[in-house]
């Protein structure tokens, strides 16, 4: 989706002289009209990405807020807060499957096909960093 191959340090992004095989002098210079429309277009990728973000947030909120206040200190105490406590595998696994739920949903609000590969069989192992990374925030 948004992934360049082209460098910052590849000629076109810069002016320059060069001899052609004729032994003439040429100018090469940016390519405006091209790379203003990659950087149009990379601009459009980096706000659709940060909308999907944004859904994916408000949901999981929205999810967190639905909990009863047990189950949501739980979730706080040992991903927000980084505490040593019993895991609880019913809340663990009904929370990976909200996230993938979610995942799935703003992937088909945005028009795009679920990404698959991103299913973890056994979210209790999880640390806070992760579960965000499964839930693209």
């Amino acid at each position: 989706m948004f992934n360049r191959s082209r460098s910052y340090q590849d000629q076109s992004y810069h002016t320059r002289t060069e001899m052609t095989p004729e032994g003439i002098l040429k100018v090469k210079a940016f390519n405006v009209e091209s790379e203003v429309c990659n950087y149009l277009e990379d601009c459009y990728y980096i706000e659709q990405r940060l909308k999907e973000k944004e859904q994916k947030k408000r949901y999981f909120k929205d999810y967190l807020h639905r909990l009863t206040p047990d189950k949501r200190a739980y979730l706080y105490k040992r991903y927000v807060h980084g505490l040593e406590v019993t895991v609880n595998e019913s809340i663990e696994h009904d929370t990976m499957a909200e996230i993938l739920e979610i995942e799935d949903a703003v992937a088909y609000m945005n028009g795009r096909e679920p990404d698959k590969l991103m299913r973890i069989e056994d979210g209790t192992e999880l640390e806070f960093d992760e579960l965000l990374d499964v839930l693209g925030v």
